[in-house]
Formats: structure tokens, C-alpha cells, sequence
């Protein structure tokens, strides 16, 4: 059975109440310990005794390490090296006919660059960027060719990121800013799972899990991502499903009577897949796929979008059945979008590539 169709079935699931050596060395221990031609005892520098020894007794003043001064001579070369830098910087700038102070003021450029994109000020701007993408209604998948497609919209949208265009020149600053966006959105994806799970557990309302999922900084939730979130939702079907591989897993390692004639009905049949609890993005992403592919028979492009709707329209549904505000006058609604800002709207518009 597919996974499309299995989540048509289970559209009347409920959720559970249920939740989801030391090292022992011996310090007397002497079998490296020997005695030297005086009789002295010796001991290797990792025991104890060393240890104890060489913390607690300074050694002679005449033993004592001393820093290391530059001489003379070698200050005298590090400034003549610099006047030469110098003196070919401003010969430069002059063959380009540029300002003497040109090089030194695009190396004080490049400085703050290099800082700025190494603070934490940017890996926040970093997280909210991110977390905006991973919560767009639109996203095609949330981990399946992501990171690809997330640093390529990067680089067409520096000002989104607050990235300066000088970063993008420096090898080092492009690997940097990659590596870090490849993390961002790992520790992402596992805290909107986090907030999903205990959502279930705790029988919140959609706008509560939304609140949840946007955090301080996020402008507007609209009513597209609610459908969204009610999507991601189908976190219970996930765990079903990992439990059901689990019996499957137990029972193909059981002995069976009638091997034969097991092969022999079962030949006809697909083997379903079997998961594990760390695959819930790809469990996602498959039931995205299998659900563009459904939609594609639907012969008209405006059916085909009235039934990807659909789905979410009736998950949100689902969801607000399953669990009810509360305080009806005190949860939250959606709103339309329209005071968003431009980075949110270009990200929401732009990241979306099925």
C-alpha cells in the first residue's frame, strides 16, 4: 500500500495519550613502573605519583622556561617588510589610477566582512531565515535536494541574508557561510519535530503549535501554513508506521512453517517500505511526491491545484477536530500575508522548485 493511501485511511486517527560505562582504571597500578641503575624508582609520565610531583614542585629557577623575545633584527625585518607592502600598495593604486589608500581601505572592508559573517548577529539573521523556509506553505521538500536548492536562493538573494556581496568573492567566507547554513537547518528541521511532537502530546490547537513553530521573530502565519503545519501533523501516521516495520522487521526473523507457499502468494505483492524512527523528512517527502504524482491525472492545471489544496484543506480540518481550542476567543487566527515582509514573501514565493 502506498503512502498516499495510507493516509487517506488514516484520516480518522486519533492521537494517544502516551508520550514518546565508566572507565574503571587502577592508579596503583606499577607494571610500568621500574628502578634505575641507582635503585631510584621511576615512573612513567602518566602515573599519579609523576602527576602529583611535577604539579606540586616547581622546578629550579635556572630550569625555568622563559619567553621567547623577538630579537632586534627580526623587528627591523618585519617593518621593513611592511613598508615594502606599503610602497607596492600605493604603486599600485596608482597604476590603476585609484586613491593612495585604496588597498587599505578595502582591506578594512574585507575585515569587517570577515567578522561579520563569523558573529552570531549573522547566524541569527542566519536561523530566521531558515526557519522562515522550512515553515513556507510552498516548500517542494523539506530534505530531499533542500540544501541545494536553499544555496542557490542564497546566492540570487544576498540582501535576504544580509550577506555582503564582498563574502561571495572569498573561498573561505563561501565555505564558511555553506557549512553553516547546511547546519542551521539540521538543527531546524529537529526542533520544528521537537515542537510537532509535543504539540501531539499535549492536544494543542493549530494556532498554538503555529506560535510555536514561528517564534518571536516571525511576522505573519497565514492560513496556508496552517494547512502546512496540519500536514507535518501526520507525525502520528509516521509513528504507526515505524511500529508496523518494527513487527515486520521481528517477524521476518521468525521461522516459517510454510515457506513455500508464503513465496508463492506473495510473489504477486510489492514489499511495503519499512521505517525507522530518524526518518520522519523522508517519510514527508515521499508523501509529497506521491501526492503531486496523484494529482497529476486530474486533466486541467486548475484541478490539479484544487486537489493539492484539498489535501491540506482537509488535514487542517482533521486537525481542529482532533484537537479543539480551548478558549475559542482567545486562539489565534491566520492572517492574509499582506504585512509580511519582503524577505519572508520572496522567500515563501521563490523556494518552491516541483
Amino acid at each position: 500500500m502506498s503512502l498516499l493511501a495510507r493516509f487517506r485511511l488514516e484520516h480518522t486517527l486519533r492521537p494517544s495519550n502516551d508520550a514518546e560505562g565508566s572507565a574503571d582504571a587502577s592508579a596503583g597500578d606499577n607494571t610500568n613502573t621500574r628502578a634505575d641503575d641507582s635503585g631510584r624508582l621511576f615512573f612513567p609520565p602518566s602515573s599519579p605519583v609523576c602527576e602529583s610531583s611535577s604539579s606540586l614542585e616547581p622546578p629550579p629557577p635556572g630550569q625555568r622556561q622563559r619567553e621567547r623575545s623577538d630579537s632586534a633584527e627580526e623587528v627591523l625585518q618585519r617593518e621593513s617588510q611592511q613598508r615594502c607592502k606599503r610602497r607596492c600598495a600605493i604603486q599600485v593604486c596608482r597604476d590603476l589610477e585609484l586613491a593612495e589608500n585604496a588597498l587599505t581601505a578595502f582591506t578594512e572592508i574585507k575585515d569587517e566582512v570577515n567578522s561579520f559573517i563569523k558573529s552570531d548577529d549573522f547566524k541569527d539573521v542566519l536561523q530566521d531565515r531558515l526557519r522562515t523556509a522550512l515553515l513556507s506553505a510552498n516548500l517542494s521538500h523539506y530534505l530531499n535536494g533542500l540544501n541545494d536548492r536553499v544555496w542557490g536562493f542564497i546566492k540570487k538573494n544576498l540582501t535576504v541574508f544580509n550577506i555582503p556581496p564582498l563574502a561571495m568573492e572569498d573561498a573561505r567566507l563561501t565555505i564558511h557561510i555553506n557549512t553553516l547554513m547546511k547546519d542551521v537547518l539540521t538543527k531546524q528541521r529537529s526542533q520544528i519535530k521537537t515542537k510537532i511532537t509535543a504539540s501531539i502530546s499535549k492536544k494543542h490547537h493549530i494556532s498554538d503549535l503555529a506560535k510555536s513553530l514561528a517564534g518571536r521573530d516571525f511576522v505573519d502565519v497565514t492560513f496556508t501554513q496552517w494547512r502546512r503545519f496540519a500536514f507535518l501533523q501526520n507525525y502520528l501516521l509516521f509513528n504507526t508506521m515505524v511500529d508496523e516495520s518494527l513487527v515486520k522487521k521481528v517477524t521476518a526473523m521468525e521461522p516459517q512453517e510454510d515457506a513455500d507457499n508464503d513465496s508463492a502468494a506473495s510473489a504477486d505483492e510489492t514489499p511495503s517500505r519499512t521505517w525507522s524512527g530518524n526518518q520522519f523528512w523522508e517519510f514527508i517527502d515521499q508523501l509529497l511526491d506521491e501526492m503531486r504524482e496523484d494529482i497529476r491525472k486530474k486533466p486541467t492545471a486548475q484541478l490539479r491545484k484544487q486537489a493539492w489544496e484539498q489535501y491540506f484543506t482537509d488535514m487542517l480540518q482533521l486537525d481542529l477536530e482532533l484537537f479543539p481550542a480551548e478558549n475559542r476567543s482567545a486562539s489565534l487566527h491566520p492572517l492574509d500575508g499582506r504585512s509580511a515582509p519582503e524577505w519572508q514573501k520572496a522567500i515563501h514565493q521563490d523556494l518552491a522548485w516541483l
